[in-house]
């Protein structure tokens, strides 16, 4: 009688989910359509984060997260949780309107491109992954593509395509269609998040190789020499690439994939840095916090907060806000680091923060996601 009513109650939760139905998105309007705002991964917002942050809403949803973000559309917010859910919010109503289910879990930041989400779960069960193409205002999937292994590296959009990379170190280029247009496999077992500029896609694996690959037709361009294995994530500026190793150090390196400087740090780095237009910000798993001359790698502070920092910072003209594994999120200033305010929550950090439209966005344990909000 207990599993027949847990079966019913399931049905039931089930049955009451509405689907993302979208018909009111001002296509001309504003967002943030990827993990990184920009195929080089940019977190920095060339603002002032005022002190007047106050609390606005907190949404409840049925799982939880990974250290990823969300995404930006006009009035509306879209996560993913490690129920294999992706949620769509209503900025201006505070609701959730929406929720596509589906198995495995939802690792990576969801993709929108005009009306359609592109997504991709990882199916824990049967060792691969299913990509999908949703269209949310028709209401139609126009493609569903299973993947080989394991898919919870950060995906990347450019003007023509989307690139997914496995954690075998295969690359899939699919086209804005849902077409898969190339597919370029590199045998070493991949934990970045990739990052592109025009002309090529760049990212870290566990041989401790950069790889560059070009966009047009994935032929392999270059790799480094066998460093630390590599589980940071890609950031690209100004021709300079940034990333992070499992040994803790913090490299920069030209587009031709020359070193150019090394910083090291006593720990583990597994999230992207967040670069401005003279700073470099990034946490390792030890709780430190550092800020670095981007040009020359020479350190400005470290800022120990006794955390665990797995999540990416964002940078503004005067703060950095880093969330860590502590419940804490922490407002740090940018000229010399000290601790400006820092929120205690009631679980583990686990969304990188977002920003939009003057809300800034953390996601925490079971499912909680809070919105701060300035006027």
């Amino acid at each position: 009688m207990k599993q027949i009513t847990i079966i019913l109650l399931i049905i039931l939760i089930t049955s009451c989910t509405r689907q993302i139905i979208i018909n009111d998105i001002n296509t001309n309007s504003e967002g943030l359509f990827q993990f990184g705002k920009t195929p080089e991964r940019d977190f920095y917002f060339d603002t002032d984060l005022p002190d007047s942050l106050i609390f606005e809403k907190k949404y409840s949803i049925s799982g939880s997260f990974n250290n990823s973000s969300m995404v930006f559309y006009d009035e509306y917010a879209f996560a993913g949780d490690l129920s294999g859910n992706i949620y769509a919010i209503n900025l201006d109503t505070k609701k959730i309107t929406g929720t596509q289910n589906n198995k495995g879990g939802v690792f990576v930041c969801p993709i929108i491109n005009k009306l359609r989400l592109f997504y991709v779960t990882d199916n824990l069960d049967s060792r691969n992954s299913t990509f999908y193409m949703y269209d949310f205002y028709l209401n139609i999937y126009h493609a569903k593509i299973e993947i080989p292994g394991s898919c919870r590296n950060e995906m990347v959009k450019t003007n023509d395509a989307i690139f997914l990379l496995s954690s075998d170190g295969t690359l899939y280029k699919i086209s804005l269609m849902g077409e898969i247009i190339w597919i370029r496999k590199t045998n070493a077992t991949t934990y970045c998040n990739p990052a592109a500029d025009e002309s090529n896609i760049y990212w870290g694996n566990s041989s401790g190789q950069v790889i560059k690959v070009s966009l047009n037709d994935g032929s392999i361009l270059g790799q480094t020499k066998q460093y630390t294995a590599i589980e940071g994530g890609i950031t690209i500026r100004d021709g300079l690439i940034y990333v992070g190793d499992n040994a803790g150090n913090l490299s920069c390196f030209n587009t031709d994939l020359q070193k150019i400087w090394e910083y090291q740090t006593s720990a583990k780095i597994i999230s992207n840095p967040a670069v401005s237009d003279s700073i470099i910000i990034f946490g390792n798993l030890e709780g430190n916090i550092y800020c670095l001359d981007r040009n020359f790698g020479k350190l400005i502070w470290i800022l120990k907060t006794g955390g665990i920092i797995n999540t990416t910072p964002i940078i503004f003209k005067n703060f950095t806000v880093v969330a860590d594994l502590n419940k804490k999120i922490h407002f740090i200033k940018n000229e010399d680091g000290k601790l400006e305010k820092q929120i205690e929550l009631e679980g583990r950090c686990k969304l990188s923060p977002s920003f939009f439209k003057g809300s800034l966005f953390i996601g925490y344990d079971r499912g909680n996601l809070l919105e701060l909000k300035y006027e």
